[in-house]
């Protein structure tokens, strides 16, 4: 039975009566099903369902405003098998399975959703390669033939939804003002979208802990359930330069970090260098067992809420292993996010 629960979403006799540009979603799902539901993931609501009629599935709209939708095979998210995201736009949307990975669906018919399907097939093909090549010098070739694919993407794409979905998986690398450029390149609409708006907000957490900008305090639970707050720490007069580590134990790319940190700690540590680590984790074993593993000996600040941190997100932090080094004496952001051996690079020269 029909559940509508969306404006856009209506009877055939509706849509067929409708001036406004019209969608279809239709096609095929992998595996034995009955019903095909489709969600609204943002508001968290089943828009429609429909009943499977040999193996085909067919859903109507009018199309109002770029959004995504979800196609599942249950009317229970946290039960469904196939998720099958598609970008609304006017046109025939068809999806079909993936016949070069098992695992996924293709989603074409419509210019977005064409594009979209043209970029992953031809990374997971390269994808494919690179993981299978020994070859360095290919291997670098295909990093960077993956790298240029989606930043045309985005630069081809500012008219529809992908840009601001692209753009979302950059906004570790990209400055504010670099972010803030890509929105303004978007179209009106699309600037208006919730997607957009998400860059919009990451960009203006980023202003707030550039180079320059001052600390922002507060106060977390060491491993003995101590309060301790950063401000207390920089105004430590032992301390002239503090390294605020954001890491989680299962991150893998966070935990190579760490023989760097340890040998920064041990050369500066004496001299005025002090580490301030606040976990994403979200069991209290896992993280107490990294810290006595791996010997990560300064202050380690964990409350177990993952990605719910209010820490992580009052500093704008989009992915881990994210970092900010203050200067004590004026409190200032000196360096973010400083990787490997420029950690060293960097503390030496302060405290040479």
């Amino acid at each position: 039975m029909k559940r509508l629960l969306f404006v856009a979403w209506v009877t055939m006799v509706a849509v067929s009566c409708s001036t406004q540009p019209k969608f279809t979603v239709s096609g095929t799902m992998r595996g034995d099903h009955t019903m095909v539901y489709l969600w609204d993931r943002a508001t968290r609501t089943y828009l429609d369902s429909v009943a499977m009629e040999e193996g085909q599935f067919r859903f109507e709209g009018v199309y109002e405003k770029p959004c995504q939708l979800t196609i599942l095979d249950a009317n229970d998210p946290e039960k469904a098998k196939q998720y099958i995201t598609i970008l609304v736009e006017p046109g025939d949307i068809k999806i079909a399975p993936d016949p070069e990975d098992v695992r996924e669906h293709l989603v074409t018919g419509t210019p977005a959703n064409d594009a979209y399907a043209a970029y992953f097939v031809a990374q997971g093909r390269d994808f494919a390669e690179l993981r299978a090549s020994k070859d360095e010098k290919r291997r670098a070739e295909l990093e960077q033939a993956m790298h240029d694919r989606e930043w045309a993407l985005i630069e081809n794409n500012t008219h529809n939804l992908i840009a601001p979905l692209q753009l979302r998986t950059e906004t570790y690398d990209l400055s504010a003002d670099e972010l803030m450029a890509w929105v303004e390149r978007m179209t009106p609409e699309i600037q208006a979208t919730p997607e957009a708006q998400e860059i919009v907000k990451v960009a203006e957490l980023k202003r707030r802990t550039e180079v320059g900008q001052p600390y922002i305090d507060f106060e977390d639970s060491d491993a003995e359930g101590n309060a301790v707050s950063l401000k207390s720490v920089i105004e430590n007069p032992a301390n002239k330069y503090v390294l605020l580590d954001f890491w989680a134990s299962w991150c893998g790319p966070c935990m190579a970090e760490m023989p760097h940190l340890k040998e920064v700690y041990a050369a500066y540590h004496k001299k005025g260098f002090e580490i301030v680590g606040v976990t994403l984790d979200h069991k209290r074993e896992m993280w107490l067992g990294a810290i006595e593993k791996h010997q990560l000996n300064w202050i380690q600040l964990g409350s177990m809420n993952a990605w719910s941190n209010p820490i992580s997100e009052a500093y704008g932090v989009q992915g881990i292993p994210s970092n900010f080094l203050f200067d004590c004496s004026t409190g200032k952001i000196l360096a973010v996010n400083l990787r490997g051996e420029a950690v060293m690079e960097k503390i030496a020269e302060l405290l040479k």
